[in-house]
C-alpha cells in the first residue's frame, strides 16, 4: 500500500531557468529572470494532447540533435536557450547544467522538442501525464516508449480492438465518493481494526509477509500521523517529515493507534476537501486525495486483519468501486509512466457483478491506456466490486472471479510495478 515509504525527494538545479504548467488543453513553458532576455521567445505554449513523450531527462542534451553540438553532454556552464533546429527538427530550449531538465517530445506542433529545467522535475512530469490523461485516456510515456503514430493494431488483431486502444475517458471520477463518505469510511474501518486488535496482536497476517498484526497497525498508525502532518503543513509543493515515527517506547498500541486515527480524522474533519495538501501522485493536492486515499488504504488493512483472525468481510460496494477506479487513474497512472517494462500482454476489462461500472485497460512498454466501461478485450474479469479491488492489491486470488479469455493477461494485473 502506498504511504510515507512513497515519498521521493528530487534534486534541485543551481538555477531554475524556467517554469512548465498545464493550463487547461495547454502546456505552457515560460523562461525566468534574464533567461527572458537571450531567447527570441520568453513563452511557449502548444497542445497538451500533442504530447506523446515526457520525462526528467538529465542528458536531454545526448536525446535531442540539434545542429553541430547535437552530441555533447552537459558539463559545468554548458546551457541552451531558445529555438534551435537540427537533424530531428525543431526545438526551444531553457535549461543549463540540464539536472532538473523536463524534455517533452510533441506530434503534429512547431516544436518537436520542448526542453526546460524547472524546480521540481518529477512534480512537473507527473502533472503533465495526469493532465493528458484526463484530456486524451493516454499518459504519455517516457523515452523510449512507442509513439503514438507506431501504436496502430496489426491487422491480425480482433474486429473491435482499436475501440479500446484509442477510446477516451469519460470522467474517470465519475465512481469516486464525496468527501463526507470517505471521513465516514475511514472511521467505520478504524473502529473495526481497533477492535480486532483487542484479540491477538501476534498472530500471522497471511495477506502481509512476516508482518504480526502488530505490526501491520503500527504500519497504519505511522500512515496516520504521515498524512496528519501533511494535513496541517498545507504545503503542496513538498512533503513534510512527521515529528517522529513508529510507536512511541513504553506506549500501548492500541491506545496510540487509537490517537493517531483521531488525529487524523479531526484534520480531516477541520479542512475543506480543496484545502492544498502534498501527494506523492503530483495532482489534485487537496484534502479530498488524502482522505480517499486513508479511507481505502485503511479498508485494505482491515481486510488483512480479519483474515488473520477470523473470516473477513467484504468493503462495502461503493468504497471498492472508488478504490479500484483510484487504482488505474492515481496508482497506474503516477507508476506505469515510469516503468517501461510494464505490459499486461494485451486488453483487460474489469467489470462488477454487483455494480455497473467497468473499465478497460491496456498497459504496453510502460504506456497506459484506460477508458471507462465495457470493451473488446483479451482478458475480462467480473466480480463483486470488493472481490476485484481486492485482486488488484493481490489479496484475492485470480480463482475468486470469473474470467473469460486469457490467463496470462488477467495475472499480469496483479504484476504491475506499483
Amino acid at each position: 500500500m502506498s504511504g510515507p515509504a512513497s515519498s521521493k525527494g528530487t534534486a534541485q538545479a543551481p538555477w531554475v531557468w524556467g517554469e512548465c504548467t498545464v493550463d487547461k488543453a495547454e502546456v505552457v513553458v515560460r523562461l525566468k529572470g534574464w533567461r527572458r532576455l537571450l531567447a527570441t521567445r520568453s513563452e511557449v505554449r502548444f497542445s497538451l494532447a500533442s504530447v506523446t513523450r515526457v520525462e526528467h531527462d538529465p542528458l536531454a542534451r545526448a536525446h535531442v540533435r540539434s545542429g553541430l553540438r547535437n552530441w555533447r553532454r552537459h558539463g559545468q556552464g554548458v546551457w541552451r536557450i531558445g529555438i534551435y533546429h537540427g537533424i530531428d527538427g525543431w526545438s526551444f530550449w531553457s535549461i543549463g547544467i540540464g539536472r532538473n531538465a523536463v524534455l517533452m517530445e510533441c506530434s503534429g506542433e512547431r516544436f518537436r522538442y520542448v526542453v526546460v529545467e524547472v524546480a521540481d522535475p518529477a512534480r512537473t512530469v507527473r502533472e503533465i501525464r495526469a493532465a493528458a490523461g484526463r484530456l486524451t485516456g493516454e499518459i504519455p510515456g517516457g523515452l523510449g516508449t512507442p509513439r503514438l503514430g507506431n501504436d496502430a493494431p496489426d491487422a491480425s488483431d480482433a474486429a473491435g480492438r482499436e475501440e479500446a486502444q484509442t477510446g477516451k475517458i469519460e470522467a474517470m471520477d465519475r465512481h469516486q465518493l464525496d468527501y463526507e463518505s470517505h471521513l465516514d469510511a475511514l472511521g467505520r474501518e478504524c473502529d473495526l481494526l481497533i477492535d480486532l486488535g483487542a484479540e491477538d496482536l501476534a498472530v500471522a497476517v497471511p495477506t502481509c509477509p512476516e508482518w504480526q498484526l502488530s505490526d501491520l497497525i503500527e504500519h497504519l498508525g505511522d500512515v496516520f500521523l504521515f498524512w496528519h502532518t501533511q494535513l496541517e503543513a498545507s504545503a503542496p509543493e513538498a512533503p513534510t517529515q512527521p515529528p517522529a515515527k513508529g510507536l512511541p517506547p513504553g506506549s500501548d498500541l492500541i491506545e496510540w493507534f487509537q490517537g493517531a486515527c483521531n488525529l487524523l480524522k479531526a484534520a480531516l474533519g477541520a479542512h475543506e476537501p480543496t484545502d492544498p495538501c502534498w501527494n506523492w501522485s503530483g495532482t489534485d493536492m487537496t484534502a479530498r486525495w488524502v482522505a480517499r486515499r486513508t479511507a481505502l488504504e485503511t479498508a485494505v488493512h482491515r481486510y488483512d486483519a480479519e483474515l488473520a483472525i477470523s473470516a473477513p468481510t467484504p468493503i462495502k460496494k461503493d468504497l471498492a468501486v472508488d478504490g479500484i477506479e483510484e487504482w488505474i487513474s492515481v496508482h497506474l497512472a503516477t507508476d506505469v509512466p515510469e516503468a517501461p517494462e510494464a505490459n499486461l500482454g494485451g486488453v483487460l476489462c474489469l467489470a462488477c457483478a454487483d455494480d455497473a461500472a467497468a473499465w478497460t485497460v491496456e498497459i504496453t512498454s510502460g504506456r497506459l491506456r484506460w477508458r471507462e466501461g465495457r470493451g473488446p478485450a483479451d482478458a475480462v474479469l467480473v466480480g463483486p466490486a470488493s472481490d476485484l479491488y481486492l485482486y488488484c492489491w493481490n489479496r484475492k486470488p485470480l480463482e475468486a472471479l470469473e474470467l473469460t479469455g486469457s490467463r496470462e493477461v488477467a495475472l499480469a494485473w496483479t504484476s504491475l510495478p506499483i
